[in-house]
């Protein structure tokens, strides 16, 4: 994502915008992770999977935002709130443990657009130099305690409407698939495996959901 959608996504979460496209989770006092979608996934919109993002909040409102490329991270700070360690101290204390912990990743690199800007991270945030613009940091050399805290985002009637449609609009679809494949003289044995499991996971889904947060659905 570019810097300019970066500001327009952090405006959005400030508004509350896109709670469709967008889940979200708290997972420290000053961060919020979540996966932000940029539409519904059809034919005609070529989004695989998610964006991963998290987003630093000062003064009770999101100030920047980290988008997790795997292999690298994009970093943005609005104008308005730069030159304030806001996201200096998230990165050291939240978000670059939990990048290492979520998905057991050995090594996090840096890609910079300037010296400067590589300087001020293996300053501030214990990166190593690996380039004239890359940088990189292992778990061991994490400068800070972990303070992370998650906290599960409490679901709603109309999220749990919206996610049992999804649920069964992917039945829906893969039912198409099959039918189509049938007629085509393919078998069908894995897309009416695939079906049988669709329909059973709403199920495993919604006990899941009941566990997790201490409630009994449908509301």
């Amino acid at each position: 994502m570019t810097n300019e959608q970066l500001d327009e996504l952090i405006d959005t979460m400030n508004n509350g915008g896109f709670a469709d496209l967008i889940f979200s989770k708290q997972i420290s006092d000053t961060v919020t992770y979540a996966r932000c979608w940029s539409g519904i996934p059809d034919e005609k919109i070529a989004c695989i999977t998610g964006h991963e993002m998290y987003f630093v909040i000062a003064d009770g409102k999101y100030v920047a935002t980290v988008q997790d490329g795997g292999s690298d991270l994009h970093l943005f700070v609005k104008e308005e709130h730069r030159r304030h360690g806001y996201l200096c101290r998230a990165m050291n204390t939240v978000i670059l443990h939990h990048l290492f912990e979520k998905d057991s990743r050995e090594v996090q690199r840096l890609t910079f657009e300037s010296p400067t800007v590589k300087e001020y991270c293996m300053r501030r945030m214990g990166f190593r130099s690996t380039g004239n613009l890359t940088a990189e940091i292992t778990k061991t050399e994490i400068v800070e305690p972990s303070a992370i805290n998650e906290t599960a985002t409490r679901l709603t009637r109309d999220s749990f409407k919206t996610l049992r449609q999804r649920l069964r609009r992917a039945q829906y679809a893969l039912e198409m698939c099959r039918d189509q494949v049938c007629m085509l003289g393919a078998s069908t044995e894995d897309l009416e495996y695939l079906i049988e499991e669709l329909i059973h996971l709403d199920d495993r889904v919604v006990s899941d959901i009941e566990k997790q947060q201490g409630i009994r659905l449908p509301f």
